[in-house]
């Protein structure tokens, strides 16, 4: 009976602490579910919360560890489970509380206004995926540590003007119906906008970006706005690969690192300063940018102007700008582009507008002419192709300017010769510089024609009477008086014309350099005759 006795005992004692563990379980989850006893600060934001008033908790309550809110209480605040609380219509309002513990509010539905202004968030706050049905304010609050606001969805304006975040902000895919309000917010280590959507405007005016900002898939509905901006983070580049509505401002931002706007489309683009010259960039990429209405990038520095296959519909300003390292335009397609007062890398390698198609250009505001020079020497600091300098003949000529066209298709064509050289062509390249000198590759027949009456004028100093004799001098002696100096030298110079001044008189015998030069003279007439001709009717080109 021993054993048994044993065994009883030992299973009485296992029972009692059983009963035990159950009882503290049971006492531990009523705790977790029964609201605990708000402070005297979150009673007053309940009592203000229920009358639809403001309270400011910093100057209601001095002493900082009053101001304390625990998580638990905002927690069921914003989600009405607190049994006794029926928010007024203006919803929750308060200012100046401070929250030492990390708070959860992910997946959750606030279905009134919440304003939390000047608030300390001490810990890693989460909203990810919460809905606010109204407003969401944290004017001036500082989040301290990481803050997920990640799918976030605000039924009308979300307020964050001269909020500090000083961990990682995570904004993707946000989604605001009405305005996103982030004037003069500071974002110390980093801010994610990736996916982001608002119904209208984002505004972004003074804001600071320490770390790494990325808006890439941002859809905006309205304006995105974000004059006088800093983006001090040298190491990284700020992405701008979004979809804006209307007008993108970047007016006085400053940008210490590279600037991307890849893939972006805007009905309007400004970045640089509006009125005054200042500040620079490192890298503005605008590759595969497409502009339905004006783009303005002026009075600023800029490193890298990258920019392949853009598309601007409407007007593009380059004015006032100095681009100093590369620029790359291949491919872009224009109605006009103003380049007045700007500067371009003189390094053909490091400039690319081949493939640029436009209605319209221009590099000065008042002279057309002095446009069109500054045009071509453009073209000739870039890198070659023959597409360049036939899209500026082609401009030149919708204009009227036929001489200034004539000029274009010359350059080209002279920097074709530059090329053939470079690859050693050497005979295209000789033949190349024959044709631009004799007749400026079809363009100036008159050169050709001048050096012509040269060489027949020439003739008629040498062929004089007295250094000529007849062919036959049994013949009329009458002819004689009949020689002209100026028709035998005309005579033997034009091919396929027979003046039959040459069949009756020749050089004589004892001038031995003039009957030489004779053969020279009819040989020059064959070559440069038919140069003018081609050159004339269009068949050099």
């Amino acid at each position: 009976m021993a054993p048994v006795g044993a065994f009883a005992r030992f299973c009485a004692v296992r029972l009692f602490i059983a009963g035990v563990v159950l009882v503290f379980a049971h006492d531990f989850a009523v705790a977790q579910t029964e609201p605990s006893t708000p402070s005297v600060a979150e009673k007053r934001i309940l009592e203000a919360a229920t009358a639809g008033d403001f309270v400011d908790l910093q100057r209601e309550f001095p002493n900082e560890a009053d101001r304390k809110i625990s998580p638990r209480f905002l927690s069921d605040l914003l989600t009405g489970a607190i049994p006794t609380f029926h928010p007024h219509r203006n919803g929750v309002r308060f200012s100046g509380a401070i929250f030492d513990d990390p708070f959860e509010l992910s997946n959750a539905r606030v279905p009134f206004d919440v304003w939390m202004v000047r608030c300390e968030f001490r810990k890693p706050v989460n909203f990810a995926r919460t809905v606010f049905s109204g407003i969401a304010m944290f004017d001036g609050s500082v989040f301290q540590e990481d803050a997920n606001f990640d799918s976030v969805k605000v039924g009308h304006i979300a307020f964050l003007r001269d909020t500090i975040f000083e961990g990682l902000a995570n904004f993707n895919s946000a989604n605001t119906a009405w305005q996103f309000d982030a004037k003069r917010a500071h974002f110390k280590n980093g801010a994610l906008f990736n996916g982001m959507k608002v119904g209208q405007v984002a505004f972004f005016h003074d804001a600071v970006f320490d770390g790494p900002v990325d808006f890439r898939l941002a859809d905006i509905g309205n304006n995105f706005e974000a004059n006088g901006a800093k983006f001090t983070n040298k190491d990284t580049t700020a992405w701008f690969a979004m979809k804006c509505g209307r007008k993108g401002y970047f007016w006085e931002a400053r940008f210490a690192g590279p600037i991307s706007f890849v893939d972006s489309n805007f009905s309007d683009l400004f970045i640089g300063n509006e009125k005054s010259k200042g500040g620079s960039i490192s890298s503005l990429d605008l590759t595969r940018c497409a502009i339905e209405r004006q783009l303005k990038i002026q009075n600023t520095e800029i490193g890298d102007l990258i920019a392949p296959s853009m598309r601007v519909k409407g007007p593009a300003s380059f004015v006032d700008i100095a681009v100093t390292h590369s620029a790359d335009f291949s491919y872009g397609d224009f109605t006009t582009v103003d380049l007045a007062r700007s500067s371009w890398p003189v390094d053909p390698k490091r400039f690319h507008i081949q493939g640029i198609s436009y209605k319209y250009a221009r590099a000065d505001l008042n002279d057309e002419r002095e446009s069109h020079k500054k045009l071509l020497q453009l073209a000739r600091q870039s890198a070659f192709t023959t597409d360049v300098y036939r899209n500026l003949e082609d401009l030149f000529s919708r204009q009227g300017y036929r001489s200034d066209a004539d000029a274009a298709f010359i350059a080209g064509k002279q920097r074709e010769r530059d090329e053939y050289f470079r690859s050693g062509e050497y005979l295209r390249w000789f033949g190349s510089l024959m044709i631009d000198g004799l007749v400026g590759y079809g363009r100036r027949p008159w050169r050709a024609s001048i050096l012509c009456a040269l060489l027949i004028a020439f003739g008629c100093f040498v062929f004089r009477c007295d250094r000529m004799e007849l062919q036959k001098p049994d013949k009329d002696a009458k002819a004689e008086r009949q020689y002209n100096r100026f028709w035998y030298s005309l005579g033997l110079f034009l091919p396929f014309v027979n003046l039959q001044a040459d069949n009756v008189w020749k050089p004589k015998k004892d001038f031995t350099f003039l009957r030489h030069y004779m053969r020279v003279h009819i040989l020059l007439g064959w070559i440069l005759i038919p140069i003018v001709l081609a050159a004339l009717t269009g068949f050099i080109k």
